[in-house]
């Protein structure tokens, strides 16, 4: 399997999420489940994507670690499964899934909540199926942490999880370095959350079926530090399983194997390297979730990968020490972006010249970004979802 190129980070410690959400007393990661139908509706989809029927779930035996606030969980619950374990540690989720629980009609298995960390919740048992959404990113420690999550699925069973590519974030990275130059240093979270809701929900509102409240968004993808751990792509994550696991499903899918069935036997099978390869020839197509391009070279795709990591660490750095270097170090690594996906012939590029201008021109207010005429419809698909087999 192919050394991927991204250095991870060096990090230990707890979580950022969950240090952000216990900090803040929050759990901002709901859903509008206003509609019900529609929301179980949209779980079937995804779950029937990655090769799961609503059927499957009966009578398995299930693990959802940082169920949040327990929106999604519903439906898992509904499928009646056997045994249905949620592992959430924030105090503020844990109430709000009791509560939610307590209203929920629909005829359900009702799960064993948790109040534990993933790092001091040890197994008495394997699970048929384990679930983590959006959660465990690139650092050395959730990396480590990642390995912990495989060793709760039995032989057989299913690990879900949420995998991704830097480009998917790229869009959003510009949005969190213009974020932090609206800020006083006196602004609370209540007042950084009120600007951002006045520069950014006319950009949200182009996302016609997004089911996240505003406040929410804004809170994690914007000032929650852990936003910036992203999540591992699928070298890293093979790589943390180990051989133990292979590729089952994948939303969205991108990955064909037109190979003979009856030679994938032994060493011959390596369906992680197929989907591996098939990833790198779509990495362009996680930057902006309104298009869907032909494949190309992966080499191309390998330097737009690393642009939009280093494009991460800059805004890290901004934010960290909000030194004025970063902003030009910014504008030459977005410059090299449009470089690279000049040959798309995509509307990519009118946003990409909008940023840059604003930028230059120093007009970074929550007016001006409001405002925005091709920058507020670009939103990279930050992260998708894998189903894997444990086969070993």
């Amino acid at each position: 399997m192919e050394k991927n190129h991204i250095e991870t980070d060096k990090v230990n410690g707890s979580n950022d999420h969950l240090g952000f959400y216990l900090e803040h007393e929050i759990s901002p990661v709901h859903q509008n489940i206003s509609n019900l139908s529609k929301h179980m509706e949209r779980r079937n989809s995804l779950y029937r994507y990655l090769g799961l029927p609503k059927g499957y779930f009966s009578g398995k035996k299930i693990l959802e670690v940082g169920p949040a606030s327990g929106h999604n969980s519903l439906y898992i619950a509904a499928c009646n499964p056997d045994k249905f374990d949620l592992l959430e540690p924030n105090p503020v989720a844990f109430n709000e899934i009791q509560k939610l629980y307590e209203v929920f009609k629909i005829p359900h298995s009702t799960p064993n909540v948790i109040s534990k960390t993933l790092e001091n919740f040890e197994k008495d048992q394997t699970y048929d199926i384990v679930i983590c959404e959006a959660w465990l990113g690139i650092s050395d420690y959730e990396r480590k942490l990642m390995k912990k999550l495989g060793s709760f699925v039995k032989k057989e069973g299913i690990l879900i999880t949420t995998l991704a590519s830097p480009a998917g974030y790229f869009f959003n990275m510009i949005r969190r370095l213009f974020a932090n130059q609206l800020f006083s240093e006196f602004d609370n979270l209540e007042k950084k959350s009120e600007k951002l809701l006045m520069a950014f929900s006319s950009h949200l509102r182009t996302l016609k079926d997004m089911t996240c409240p505003h406040i929410d968004w804004v809170q994690d993808s914007l000032l929650n530090p852990g936003f910036l751990t992203m999540h591992p792509d699928p070298t890293m994550f093979f790589e943390d399983l180990g051989n133990d696991y292979s590729i089952y499903n994948s939303y969205p899918r991108f990955n064909s194997d037109w190979r003979w069935y009856k030679s994938l036997y032994e060493e011959k099978k390596k369906f992680n390297k197929v989907f591996i390869d098939n990833f790198l020839k779509n990495i362009h197509n996680f930057l902006d979730y309104r298009f869907v391009f032909d494949q190309r070279s992966s080499m191309l795709n390998a330097e737009l990968e690393q642009l939009c990591f280093e494009f991460r660490n800059v805004v890290k750095m901004f934010e960290d020490q909000k030194n004025n270097n970063s902003i030009s170090q910014a504008v030459v690594i977005i410059d090299k972006v449009k470089q690279n996906i000049a040959s798309l012939k995509s509307p990519l590029e009118k946003s990409i010249d909008e940023v840059l201008n604003v930028i230059k021109t120093n007009k970074i207010d929550t007016e001006t970004i409001s405002q925005m005429k091709y920058f507020k419809k670009c939103f990279g698909r930050e992260l998708f979802y894998v189903s894997v087999l444990r086969d070993n």
